[in-house]
Formats: C-alpha cells, sequence, structure tokens
C-alpha cells in the first residue's frame, strides 16, 4: 500500500495474507551507497519484520505464536476484503503497547491528502499540471507534464490511481524555487477506464502540496 493508504496493484492476493504494510515510495538503501525510493513487497515486509522484532523487545517473554497474535489483534481494519489485507496494517504503536502493558497516545488525525498549501509555511505552488494520452496498442499510457514552484523544492511525484489502487508512481528529485519537467504513467490494462492522476510537490521540510486530475477528463 501507499502513503495514502491506496492498495498497490503489486501486492500479495489470496487467503494467505495476514498482515499489510508501506511498499510505495519507500526509502531505502541502494547499491553503490546513497539512498533511493522503491517500490515492491520487499519493501512492505521489513516493516512488518522491525515490528514483530519491537514487540519482541518489549517484552522478551513472548513466545513467537504471541508475538505473532500480538501483530494480528493490534492490525487496523482498512475496510478491504480479507483476501487484500488480512488482519490489517501492521500498526508498531498498538502493537508495542499491547506486548508492554502500556496505552498509546491517541494517534494524529489523519493527514489531508491534498492539502491546501500554507503561504507562510511553504508558498508551494503547481503552477502547470498536464494531461496527454501516450498510449499504444499494448499500454494505457498517460505523460504528465508539471511546472512547481516554491522554497527549498525537493521533489515532485505523479500517481497513476484506478478505483482507489495505486498501478504506477514516477518521482524527481529536484531543487531550487522553480522545476518543470515529465513522467510517463502506465497501466497494461484499462484503455477504456478513467484514472485519477495526482501530483505532489514537496519541499525540504516535508511540507507538501497536491492536486488531482481525472483522465481522461469527464
Amino acid at each position: 500500500m501507499s502513503i495514502l493508504r491506496f492498495w498497490a496493484s503489486f501486492s500479495s492476493t489470496g487467503p494467505d495474507v495476514e498482515l499489510i504494510a508501506p511498499g510505495v515510495s519507500i526509502l531505502s538503501t541502494i547499491p553503490g551507497g546513497g539512498y533511493g525510493t522503491k517500490n515492491g513487497t520487499s519493501m512492505a515486509s521489513p516493516h512488518v519484520a522491525g515490528i514483530a522484532a519491537l514487540v519482541w523487545a518489549a517484552n522478551t517473554g513472548l513466545s513467537n505464536y504471541e508475538v505473532r497474535t500480538i501483530l494480528q489483534n493490534n492490525a487496523e481494519d482498512l475496510g478491504l476484503s480479507s483476501n487484500h489485507q488480512g488482519f490489517g496494517l501492521a500498526r508498531a504503536d498498538l502493537a508495542v503497547a499491547a506486548a508492554s502493558g502500556t496505552t498509546p497516545e491517541e494517534p494524529e488525525p489523519e493527514p489531508d491528502p491534498n492539502p491546501e498549501p500554507d503561504p507562510e509555511e511553504s508558498n508551494l505552488e503547481i503552477v502547470n499540471f498536464e494531461l496527454s494520452d501516450a498510449g499504444n496498442p499494448s499500454w494505457f499510457r498517460v505523460n504528465v507534464q508539471w511546472t512547481v514552484s516554491g522554497a527549498s523544492l525537493q521533489s515532485v511525484k505523479s500517481e497513476l490511481i484506478l478505483g482507489g489502487t495505486l498501478v504506477d508512481s514516477a518521482t524527481s528529485s529536484i531543487s531550487g524555487d522553480s522545476a518543470s519537467g515529465e513522467h510517463l504513467l502506465r497501466n497494461r490494462d484499462g484503455h477504456d477506464e478513467t484514472y485519477e492522476v495526482t501530483l505532489t510537490v514537496i519541499d525540504s521540510a516535508g511540507v507538501s502540496y497536491s492536486q488531482t486530475k481525472s483522465f481522461p477528463s469527464d
């Protein structure tokens, strides 16, 4: 799933799914040194393994069965089918609290995925956000042309969403106070579907601003 809680198209499905965790645009070390964002179940599974380790560290008297049960009982139901989420989203705070016998702090309210920018904080602006058909007989493809501005820009991300499921994404690192570029998003099928394309600009402080458009437009 993505940070916006969209179910990713590469996710595993079926009765063996037990827990889900973030696996889209996850910051990771990369061969040769440095960091980069990656997608996949290989990005999601370490989250669950890490939570299991935290649970056991909070109570080293637990058996592996008890650790597993705590993760299951404290997962967050996202309203997906059991074949898509199993017990739900793995929650480190709830699981560790259950293992240690403490009460977790109330979570912060869910952030608005498309917040209006705060001019006093960031001055982030999407100056241009244009979508055009770049398809071919085998793929649905959309070209995203963008221009953004703001103080201390860091990155721009485009996401292709179909029926609430993230099917593709692209990210560009940027700097300065303005930048332009384009992303190519694609899906092998679904030529006759209507997609949502979300463009997000992020500054060096982590403040973000997003806009979403439908494509093809109504």
